[in-house]
Protein backbone atom coordinates (compact mmCIF):
# COMPACT_ATOMS: atom_id res chain seq x y z
CA UNK A 1 0.00 0.00 0.00
CA UNK A 2 2.76 2.44 0.96
CA UNK A 3 4.63 1.68 -2.27
CA UNK A 4 1.54 2.49 -4.33
CA UNK A 5 1.16 5.85 -2.61
CA UNK A 6 4.80 6.76 -3.13
CA UNK A 7 4.62 6.32 -6.92
CA UNK A 8 2.70 9.60 -7.19
CA UNK A 9 5.81 11.53 -6.01
CA UNK A 10 8.83 12.57 -8.08
CA UNK A 11 12.16 10.73 -7.67
CA UNK A 12 13.64 13.14 -5.13
CA UNK A 13 10.48 13.09 -3.02
CA UNK A 14 10.46 9.28 -3.16
CA UNK A 15 14.06 9.17 -1.97
CA UNK A 16 13.28 11.51 0.94
CA UNK A 17 10.25 9.44 1.92
CA UNK A 18 12.26 6.21 1.90
CA UNK A 19 15.00 7.87 3.99
CA UNK A 20 12.37 9.04 6.45
CA UNK A 21 10.94 5.52 6.68
CA UNK A 22 14.43 4.09 7.25
CA UNK A 23 15.01 6.59 10.08
CA UNK A 24 11.75 5.62 11.73
CA UNK A 25 12.61 1.92 11.40
CA UNK A 26 16.00 2.55 13.01
CA UNK A 27 14.46 4.56 15.84
CA UNK A 28 12.01 1.78 16.51
CA UNK A 29 14.89 -0.68 16.47
CA UNK A 30 12.89 -3.07 14.36
CA UNK A 31 12.32 -3.33 10.65
CA UNK A 32 9.43 -5.78 10.76
CA UNK A 33 6.83 -4.29 13.06
CA UNK A 34 3.20 -5.00 12.31
CA UNK A 35 0.73 -2.41 13.48
CA UNK A 36 -3.04 -2.69 13.26
CA UNK A 37 -5.67 -0.58 14.91
CA UNK A 38 -9.23 -0.87 16.07
CA UNK A 39 -11.62 1.87 17.14
CA UNK A 40 -15.14 1.85 18.52
CA UNK A 41 -17.62 4.37 19.90
CA UNK A 42 -20.97 3.78 21.59
CA UNK A 43 -23.79 5.87 22.98
CA UNK A 44 -23.75 5.50 26.76
CA UNK A 45 -27.56 5.51 26.82
CA UNK A 46 -27.54 2.33 24.71
CA UNK A 47 -25.25 0.57 27.20
CA UNK A 48 -27.37 1.85 30.09
CA UNK A 49 -30.43 0.19 28.53
CA UNK A 50 -28.47 -3.02 27.91
CA UNK A 51 -27.24 -3.08 31.51
CA UNK A 52 -30.86 -3.27 32.65
CA UNK A 53 -31.32 -6.52 30.71
CA UNK A 54 -30.72 -9.76 32.55
CA UNK A 55 -27.33 -11.33 31.77
CA UNK A 56 -25.73 -8.38 29.98
CA UNK A 57 -23.08 -7.74 32.65
CA UNK A 58 -22.25 -11.45 32.94
CA UNK A 59 -22.02 -11.81 29.15
CA UNK A 60 -19.81 -8.76 28.59
CA UNK A 61 -17.64 -8.33 31.69
CA UNK A 62 -15.13 -10.88 32.92
CA UNK A 63 -14.81 -11.82 36.60
CA UNK A 64 -12.03 -9.31 37.40
CA UNK A 65 -13.94 -6.51 35.65
CA UNK A 66 -17.11 -7.27 37.59
CA UNK A 67 -15.15 -6.93 40.83
CA UNK A 68 -13.28 -3.80 39.65
CA UNK A 69 -16.32 -1.93 38.33
CA UNK A 70 -18.55 -3.30 41.10
CA UNK A 71 -16.42 -1.52 43.72
CA UNK A 72 -17.53 1.82 42.30
CA UNK A 73 -21.17 0.87 41.70
CA UNK A 74 -20.83 -0.34 38.09
CA UNK A 75 -20.68 3.14 36.47
CA UNK A 76 -22.37 3.13 33.08
CA UNK A 77 -19.65 5.25 31.43
CA UNK A 78 -16.96 2.80 32.55
CA UNK A 79 -18.90 -0.24 31.38
CA UNK A 80 -19.55 1.49 28.04
CA UNK A 81 -15.84 2.28 27.68
CA UNK A 82 -14.93 -1.35 28.45
CA UNK A 83 -17.49 -2.51 25.88
CA UNK A 84 -15.91 -0.22 23.26
CA UNK A 85 -12.45 -1.47 24.15
CA UNK A 86 -13.51 -5.07 23.52
CA UNK A 87 -15.05 -4.15 20.16
CA UNK A 88 -11.90 -2.21 19.19
CA UNK A 89 -9.74 -5.15 20.34
CA UNK A 90 -11.61 -7.47 17.96
CA UNK A 91 -11.08 -5.04 15.09
CA UNK A 92 -7.35 -4.71 15.84
CA UNK A 93 -7.05 -8.50 16.12
CA UNK A 94 -8.71 -8.83 12.71
CA UNK A 95 -11.53 -11.22 13.64
CA UNK A 96 -14.14 -8.93 15.17
CA UNK A 97 -15.85 -10.07 18.35
CA UNK A 98 -16.96 -13.35 16.78
CA UNK A 99 -13.53 -14.91 17.35
CA UNK A 100 -13.67 -14.82 21.16
CA UNK A 101 -15.97 -14.26 24.13
CA UNK A 102 -16.21 -10.69 25.42
CA UNK A 103 -15.50 -11.90 28.97
CA UNK A 104 -12.10 -13.14 27.72
CA UNK A 105 -10.97 -9.55 27.09
CA UNK A 106 -10.96 -7.72 30.42
CA UNK A 107 -10.17 -4.03 30.66
CA UNK A 108 -8.11 -3.34 33.77
CA UNK A 109 -6.15 -0.29 34.97
CA UNK A 110 -2.64 -0.03 36.36
CA UNK A 111 -1.79 1.98 39.49
CA UNK A 112 -1.60 5.16 37.38
CA UNK A 113 -5.02 4.56 35.83
CA UNK A 114 -3.68 3.48 32.42
CA UNK A 115 -6.01 0.89 30.89
CA UNK A 116 -4.70 -2.44 29.66
CA UNK A 117 -6.11 -5.79 28.55
CA UNK A 118 -6.05 -8.95 30.61
CA UNK A 119 -6.68 -11.74 28.11
CA UNK A 120 -7.83 -15.32 28.61
CA UNK A 121 -9.31 -18.19 26.61
CA UNK A 122 -9.64 -17.85 22.85
CA UNK A 123 -8.78 -14.12 22.91
CA UNK A 124 -5.40 -14.92 24.48
CA UNK A 125 -4.83 -17.80 22.05
CA UNK A 126 -5.52 -15.58 19.03
CA UNK A 127 -3.23 -12.83 20.33
CA UNK A 128 -0.48 -15.35 21.16
CA UNK A 129 -0.73 -17.07 17.75
CA UNK A 130 -0.28 -13.68 16.08
CA UNK A 131 2.41 -12.67 18.63
CA UNK A 132 0.57 -9.40 19.30
CA UNK A 133 0.77 -6.93 22.15
CA UNK A 134 -1.78 -4.16 22.61
CA UNK A 135 -2.02 -0.55 23.69
CA UNK A 136 -5.41 0.76 24.74
CA UNK A 137 -6.82 4.25 25.11
CA UNK A 138 -10.35 4.84 26.35
CA UNK A 139 -12.38 7.97 26.96
CA UNK A 140 -15.96 9.02 27.55
CA UNK A 141 -18.16 12.07 27.75
CA UNK A 142 -21.60 12.30 29.27
CA UNK A 143 -23.10 10.83 26.08
CA UNK A 144 -20.43 8.71 24.35
CA UNK A 145 -17.65 6.26 25.16
CA UNK A 146 -14.78 5.53 22.79
CA UNK A 147 -11.77 3.23 22.65
CA UNK A 148 -8.74 2.94 20.39
CA UNK A 149 -6.55 -0.17 20.32
CA UNK A 150 -3.15 -0.50 18.65
CA UNK A 151 -1.88 -4.04 18.10
CA UNK A 152 1.80 -4.53 17.39
CA UNK A 153 4.51 -7.14 17.20
CA UNK A 154 8.23 -6.88 16.84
Amino acid sequence: MLQLLIFSFNEREKENIWLYIKCIENLMGCREMLVTTGIDMVEISRIKMSMMKKGFIERVLGPAERVYYGRSGMPTQSVAAAFCAKEAFGKALGCGISGFGMREVEVMHDSNGKPFFMLSGRAKQLADIRNLSFDLSITHTKSYAMAVVVAYKM
